[in-house]
């Protein structure tokens, strides 16, 4: 049952760096016993926010306030050396939690294992049920779903599904997204609340956004007439003006009479002019106050080089092949692997994590030295590239910067306007990788791919949506849809595999036959 006296109240909140630079302004919401998501740019200020609300930060100004602690579960976490039964012993003495909430979260795992000897699926389910022993007022859960295979996902959407407290998830998971209640969006404008899952904050953010382009435009054109309209009337004033004049000096008029209709004629020219500047000044205000309800934005772009490959071109054949390493005692794959990759194909590789998809793909790339394989594998003669999980293309020791020189014949005027493009702009792109995030460090690889010297033919992408804000991810679907090379994706989110047009997908199954 929900806690009635669980609350976490924001009041205006805002926070600036320590030198002065500004994140957001007055953030104000109360959290209700409902699952709500986080959505926003990376840089945004979303981890900020709910360090804010664990209290391991303090708001510049404002307050919030929480009836007990709130409680943090991170993307990553060391692990003691401990076995689950030691590491969950305040969970089974709590007679406070629902068995029906966290026992489906530990089926199946062997509580006499070291917690080292987990998979990351695994590590995360018995992370989440230790969150519960300290009953949170607010439960915040940090991309919960990165590198999780379906089976993983499915346990963290069914709690969510069961969690009758406060909940705050921050992710980009469409699929969870569709299980919310309520989606908050942190962006430049503050903290605004869609009432309804990710189809309905997609309909509703399109149709405002829309709205919004429209009156601007209809605002630009009225100030274009009210500027236009101006210069007509003080155009006609002043016409007006020179022919009193003119007909005075013609008429003889006395030179006293002359000057009273001269002043008299400035001071309408003067009244025309102020009455005109108002208008244009309160077309242009309604005009600045309509772009300030813009957010603001930082252009992402990826454009792959143009290539052609031909139909028949061997990219890798597999011929009965399994592999193996050294400290194990059977093949990697309960069937032998019979595939040609030909041509610009576009395949998914999938299976449940452990299954040996990356063992696979690094042995396709000719990186894993250290593996036993039986049957045939052929490579064929392509400039290849694989974006890891752990971004092993950057040198984490260098910047950006030298990590593109280190494949790129441009100058580093050039490769700096290009980076731009990626989002890396002024000292970003002389900072050190290893000081990147996640998602920049995704889009740092994606740079170093697509600004090579030599035009990338096959394309190995292992995980690429983990990081990477919902904007972001958008514009890597539609730049891997236009990609013309070969293909190979490993990825979880069905919904990105969805949007590639695929020509299939393979599954790897195993453990395969023991020695």
């Amino acid at each position: 049952m929900p806690s009635k006296l669980n609350f976490v109240v924001l009041r205006d909140i805002s926070f600036e760096y320590p030198q002065g630079a500004p994140l957001f302004h007055n953030l104000s919401y109360s959290f209700q016993p409902e699952t709500v998501a986080l959505v926003g740019a990376n840089g945004v200020g979303k981890s900020t926010l709910a360090e804010l609300l664990k209290g391991t930060l303090a708001p510049t100004s404002g307050e919030i306030l929480k009836s007990r602690e709130v409680q943090i579960l991170y993307q990553e976490e060391e692990r003691p050396e401990l076995r689950v039964s030691q590491y969950l012993l305040d969970i089974w003495e709590n007679p406070l939690l629902d068995p029906s909430l966290w026992l489906p979260l530990i089926e199946n795992i062997n509580q006499d294992q070291m917690l080292k000897s987990l998979s990351g699926g695994e590590w995360m389910r018995l992370r989440l049920v230790k969150s519960l022993s300290v009953q949170p007022a607010l439960l915040i859960l940090d991309e919960p779903t990165n590198n999780l295979d379906q089976e993983g996902r499915e346990h963290i959407y069914r709690f969510i599904k069961n969690y009758s407290e406060p909940l705050l998830v921050i992710t980009h998971d469409r699929a969870l997204l569709e299980k919310v209640s309520k989606i908050l969006e942190l962006s430049s404008l503050g903290l605004k609340v869609y009432g309804g899952n990710f189809d309905f904050f997609e309909k509703e953010k399109q149709n405002a956004e829309s709205l919004l382009d429209s009156r601007i435009d209809s605002a630009k054109l009225e100030k274009s007439r009210a500027e236009r309209h101006a210069l007509e009337r003080v155009k006609t004033q002043e016409n007006r003006n020179r022919k009193a004049h003119e007909i005075s000096l013609k008429g003889g008029m006395p030179r006293i009479l002359r000057g009273a209709l001269k002043r008299r004629a400035e001071v309408t020219l003067g009244k025309v002019s102020v009455q005109t500047a108002d208008a244009k000044h309160e077309v242009k205000e309604k005009l600045i106050e309509l772009q300030s309800q813009q957010k603001v934005s930082y252009d992402f772009a990826l454009e792959f080089q143009n290539l052609k490959l031909p139909a028949g071109k061997t990219v890798f054949e597999l011929q009965d092949f399994n592999m193996t390493y050294t400290q194990q005692k059977h093949w990697l794959w309960s069937e032998n692997l019979t595939w040609s990759f030909r041509g610009p194909e576009r395949w998914a590789l999938l299976g449940k994590n452990g299954a040996g998809k990356s063992s696979l793909v690094k042995a396709i790339c000719g990186i894993d030295h250290e593996a036993l394989t039986k049957g045939q594998l052929n490579r064929g003669l392509l400039n290849a590239a694989y974006l890891d999980q752990n971004y092993s293309l950057l040198n984490p020791e260098v910047s950006l910067l030298e990590n593109i020189q280190e494949v790129s014949d441009l100058g580093v005027v050039d490769i700096r306007n290009k980076l731009a493009r990626f989002q890396f702009v002024a000292e970003k792109a002389l900072r050190p990788v290893q000081q990147l995030s996640g998602g920049e460090k995704l889009k740092a690889s994606l740079a170093k791919i697509l600004l090579n010297r030599k035009p990338i033919q096959f394309l190995i992408l292992d995980e690429p949506t983990n990081n990477l804000d919902l904007e972001s991810l958008e514009i890597l679907t539609e730049s891997v849809r236009a990609y013309k090379g070969a293909l190979l994706v490993i990825s979880h989110d069905s919904a990105f595999l969805d949007d590639l047009e695929l020509e299939g997908r393979v599954e790897l199954k195993g453990p395969g036959i023991a020695f």
